[in-house]
């Protein structure tokens, strides 16, 4: 009976000891007190902001690294990196009271890229083109008569991140164009630069090489065998040197200014214009006082042909000077 007391007042006074014990309380602080990436500390980051949007520069490719370091020890973290980008790294936080969660998220994006296809400059044969703008996409240029040799364009970027291709003129007349590709893709130009040759001058269109008289007609008549065997010879300077059996050797001198030559000639003066000059061909009109007018057709063989023009029937008033 004494061992059944004691045992009861031992069991009482456990109870009793229990009941005086306070309750566990587990933290439930869920919270992230850094997140880094790729070792930096991520900026503007705040605990109680779950949602961060993280532009990653131009052309990265590599998944960024993410560490996470929660507010409280006992808390855990668990990171699901993205496998993509753009794509969203997700950072779950579990307090010591595993009721209590929070998610973060990271979307990353990268960079589009400058949108600049814009040039500096437009370069012909190392020249910049002299009024360029930006804004004109189309451009002419008139070389010299007599040109051959095909110019060569380049050009200089606004931005060095874009790039351009060339398609250089292959032939005179042509066009060369230039491609400008921003670094964003998505931004282009096209210049295009169309090279067009001068009309020729009176004095260059004529200036050819020997030719000999072939057939004259002076007024509808055949007058070849009358005038023999006569030589032209048009030269760079402007002049055109007529030689023939009788005459060894007259000289006229063409001019952009006056449309006509004064020939003085037993007493008279005759006015001689040429009116009309194709690839092998000559009309002249003969103005005599008190005279009607005559017309001279004369058709040209070549002499020799190396520096013959290739122009083909051009029709124009041709301006001389007096020899």
């Amino acid at each position: 009976m004494k061992n059944l007391f004691y045992a009861v007042i031992t069991f009482i006074g456990i109870i009793s000891f229990n009941a005086c014990e306070p309750p566990v309380t587990l933290n439930q602080n869920a919270s992230l007190a850094t997140i880094k990436i790729n070792s930096i500390e991520l900026e503007g980051f705040h605990a109680d902001t779950l949602v961060y949007n993280f532009e990653l520069p131009f052309g990265t490719t590599e998944i960024p690294t993410i560490e996470a370091t929660t507010a409280f020890e006992k808390a855990s973290v668990n990171i699901i990196n993205t496998t993509t980008l753009p794509g969203s790294t997700t950072i779950s936080v579990t307090a010591e009271d595993v009721s209590v969660n929070l998610t973060y998220v990271v979307n990353f994006t990268t960079d589009s890229g400058n949108e600049d296809a814009t040039l500096l400059a437009l370069l012909v044969d190392d020249v910049a083109l002299e009024d360029f703008s930006n804004e004109v996409s189309e451009y002419e240029i008139t070389l010299p008569y007599g040109t051959t040799e095909i110019p060569v364009i380049s050009a200089n970027l606004t931005d060095p991140n874009a790039t351009f291709t060339i398609v250089q003129a292959n032939e005179l007349p042509g066009t060369a164009t230039i491609n400008v590709v921003a670094q964003n893709i998505s931004f282009t130009k096209t210049f295009t630069i169309q090279f067009k040759i001068e009309e020729p001058t009176n004095t260059q269109l004529i200036c050819r090489t020997e030719w000999l008289i072939n057939k004259a007609i002076m007024n509808e008549e055949d007058m070849t065998s009358e005038i023999g065997t006569v030589k032209f010879l048009f030269k760079e300077d402007g002049s055109l040197i007529i030689t023939s059996e009788e005459v060894e050797q007259d000289t006229w001198k063409f001019n952009e200014e006056e449309d006509q030559v004064i020939v003085e000639s037993d007493g008279m003066t005759i006015i001689l214009s040429i009116i009309e000059l194709t690839e092998n061909s000559l009309i002249i009109k003969y103005t005599i006082p008190e005279e009607e007018d005559i017309n001279m057709h004369i058709e040209f063989i070549p002499v020799n042909t190396d520096n013959q023009t290739k122009n083909t029937s051009v029709n124009s008033t041709y301006k001389l000077l007096t020899k």
